[in-house]
């Protein structure tokens, strides 16, 4: 038997659109000898797969707060598991022994009902010396901890496995953790983004007392150190992230540089040049009614326009920085310039979807700036003049290598890995709308610069960023954790 691998998530492959889901469909097919589980961590109870399923991969979907777990607990291991859980509120990483025994030894809703909760969280609330009421702060912090209990409840259970895969440091890495203080099973985590950073940035925009922000990044950066402490091997997907795990305290010998890679024989053919041309079966079947429509009526004006088109491929996120796109782009249309500019990808934050429908509202640049939702990516991008990047955060993002691998021009914001991934084969700026539009206007204005970047982006792909490389660099990787000796006699 081949070695077994579980791939943990939360969201992506096969329920999302996305990087990481990218990176889990190429790992689970390129590497067929091992034999893959996909743990997808949701929070949404009707998921749908967006993925064809490779045959001979199993996918697992754990639902977070639906589930009803057999085991009830005992006062003693409550007491267990309220000490540990306190450990996380000094935002250091912490010992998993204890909490991983106690917890798998009851459940979730029975120990943030019992009276060893409530006397933690009063203690708590007494040390921090709160205004806010002690029922509210009782009920956030177990908003808090339900979905970590979860997690390790989950890595309980992945028995039998040789080798566990997180695809990031929060609580997809807390289910590899657990399963290795449980069954003694190897760990990997890829960071494929800042966890810390992107959570700072949806705090920033979260409808909670300042009280509940300030303990879940506590919490949380205690649980991404206490991933670090327990995994074997960090795979970084680039320098930037690696830089920023030392500082969190990550050995540097347990970090592995491998680089996110594409095929890039399957991108490179342009269908156009300056005409934005038609738009066809851009929906999602799972969108709600509201998106549907919305995307018709962006169909419909996209239709009638023909000048320069500015693309970016992105899921509907404010640390993907569509907003500052928006902004970039009503600069640039206000100067007399008329260009269209589209975001092709999922709507992962509804609420910031409708922020980013009022703010293209309020520019007056409904005409020109469309949402067209999920779409097939190389007839998106065969179709653009100019590609664009305005993320806030970002590890070594697989849209700007497919955007790289069909030659188009890019502008990308100077975050995370995208300075490596870009190099001098592109226009780095700072993630603000006013740099983001003068570098849209150089490159509207001059075809001979489009051309030249584009070719370089290709080239600087096919030189650096190839997926055989990727997929042989984790497949070393797997060997030397599983051990040769395992494979041999399975081979």
């Amino acid at each position: 038997m081949p070695p077994k691998i579980a791939i943990v998530e939360e969201g992506g492959f096969p329920v999302d659109i996305g990087g990481v889901s990218t990176w889990v469909k190429e790992l689970v097919q390129g590497l067929k000898d091992f034999e893959f589980t996909v743990v997808t961590i949701t929070t949404r109870e009707k998921t749908n797969f967006m993925f064809k399923v490779p045959k001979g991969i199993e996918v697992k979907v754990h639902v977070l707060f639906s589930r009803k777990w057999r085991t009830k607990g005992n006062p003693m291991a409550f007491r267990d598991v309220a000490s540990s859980l306190k450990e996380l509120f000094l935002g250091e990483g912490i010992r998993l022994e204890r909490l991983v025994s106690s917890t798998i030894k009851t459940d979730p809703t029975s120990f943030l009902s019992s009276r060893e909760f409530w006397f933690m969280a009063k203690n708590v609330y007494e040390e921090l010396d709160l205004k806010e009421g002690f029922i509210e702060f009782a009920y956030g912090l177990a908003r808090i901890f339900h979905p970590i209990l979860e997690s390790i409840m989950l890595g309980g259970e992945l028995k039998g496995f040789d080798l566990i895969h997180s695809a990031n440091a929060g609580l997809a890495g807390l289910v590899g953790s657990a399963a290795k203080v449980k069954w003694g099973i190897p760990l990997v985590i890829t960071e494929h983004g800042s966890f810390l950073r992107e959570l700072d940035i949806w705090l920033e925009r979260a409808e909670e007392k300042v009280w509940l922000k300030e303990l879940l990044r506590k919490v949380m950066n205690s649980v991404v150190k206490t991933n670090y402490l327990y995994a074997d091997v960090i795979a970084s997907v680039s320098e930037s992230l690696m830089r920023n795990q030392i500082r969190l305290g990550v050995p540097r010998e347990k970090l592995l540089l491998i680089r996110n890679g594409i095929d890039a024989s399957r991108y490179g053919k342009r269908s156009r040049v300056g005409s934005s041309g038609s738009q066809k079966d851009f929906r999602s079947q799972s969108w709600s009614r509201f998106e549907e429509n919305f995307v018709e009526a962006a169909k419909a004006h996209s239709e009638e326009c023909e000048e320069v088109l500015v693309v970016t491929i992105s899921r509907v996120d404010k640390v993907k920085g569509i907003d500052l796109l928006a902004r970039a782009a009503a600069l640039v249309l206000s100067s007399g310039m008329k260009l269209n500019f589209e975001v092709i990808g999922p709507i992962s934050d509804r609420k910031y979807m409708e922020e980013i429908l009022s703010l293209i509202r309020e520019l007056r640049i409904s005409k020109y700036f469309k949402i067209l939702g999920t779409t097939d990516v190389k007839k998106a991008l065969s179709k653009a003049d100019i590609f664009v990047l305005p993320s806030r955060s970002e590890g070594c993002p697989f849209a700007l290598l497919e955007a790289m691998a069909t030659g188009l021009p890019i502008i990308g914001t100077d975050v995370g890995g995208v300075p490596e991934v870009l190099g001098d084969a592109g226009i780095l700026v700072r993630p603000e709308p006013k740099e983001i539009a003068l570098a849209i206007e150089k490159l509207a204005k001059d075809a001979e610069l489009r051309r030249k970047l584009g070719k370089n982006a290709r080239e600087r792909v096919l030189s650096n960023f190839q997926l055989e490389e990727m997929i042989n660099s984790y497949r070393n990787l797997y060997l030397s954790l599983v051990g040769e000796k395992k494979w041999s006699s399975s081979a």
